[in-house]
């Protein structure tokens, strides 16, 4: 019987070594691939937000063709992202959102407060927790300065907003007992477009606190 030739099992040994060279690289490009996805199919180091498809005017009601969901990269997102068009649609835009803009909790206010707007102005959300908001004690109808840092380096401190009604605390499907996360107050249009600069993420403005005023102030 005729004993296969050395030639020949050198062939057989390299076909084999490519084959699992090949294997090995569809693993390691599967294993990539899935290393660089969330769990939702998302690249990592993006989140899912809401952007305006259109030009929403301050005071309009945002329609769900006024807005999309989109993934952007989360170290470019704006502080208090919405994530999903449910909070966005129906609500009423607290200032000119631009097309392609990251619509935020700030931007965007219930329609329950639109009847109790002065003229020309907008009601918006603005973040609060216990160490910004008097710990808590800010209520709705309330009246309340804000302190600025407007360049971040403390040589600037003043009260840049003064006397905002308070219209409401604590945003929809907020829980009773819990630490308020927003308040929605009262601004005139100019006023509320420069309060959100202050609110978006990377700006060198701080806000530092807000000062409940007496009511005898806010008359």
């Amino acid at each position: 019987m005729r004993q296969p030739s050395s030639r020949r099992y050198t062939g057989i040994v390299i076909g084999l070594l490519v084959a699992g060279v090949g294997v090995a690289g569809v693993l390691f490009a599967a294993h990539s691939l899935s290393n660089n996805t969330t769990g939702n199919g998302n690249p990592t180091g993006t989140t899912n937000v809401i952007v305006a498809v259109n030009q929403i005017e301050a005071g309009q009601v945002i329609a769900p063709a006024d807005v999309s969901p989109t993934a952007e990269d989360s170290g470019q997102i704006p502080k208090n992202a919405l994530s999903n068009t449910g909070d966005a649609v129906g609500q009423y835009a607290a200032v000119v959102i631009s097309p392609q803009q990251v619509l935020t909790s700030t931007l965007v206010v219930p329609n329950a407060v639109h009847s109790q707007l002065e003229p020309c102005h907008v009601a918006m959300a603005i973040p609060d927790q216990a160490v910004l908001g008097v710990g808590g004690y800010i209520q709705a109808n309330d009246h309340i300065n804000i302190i600025v840092d407007p360049s971040g380096s403390e040589a600037n401190v003043g009260y840049v907003f003064q006397n905002i009604p308070v219209l409401r605390v604590g945003s929809i499907g907020h829980a009773a007992g819990s630490e308020p996360d927003l308040l929605v107050v009262d601004l005139p249009v100019a006023e509320a477009a420069r309060m959100a600069t202050y609110n978006e993420k990377g700006t060198t403005a701080v806000v530092l606190n807000y000062v409940l005023l007496p009511a005898s102030a806010s008359t």
